[in-house]
């Protein structure tokens, strides 16, 4: 259970991140 916690939180990490640097949209894919 802990590996998908860790998975999830890296998900919504990046997704900021790269929300962050694009400034525009998130690049999220579900």
């Amino acid at each position: 259970m802990e590996f998908f916690r860790i998975t999830s939180l890296f998900r919504v990490l990046n997704g900021i991140f790269l929300y962050n640097t694009d400034g525009t949209t998130p690049k999220e894919t579900a």
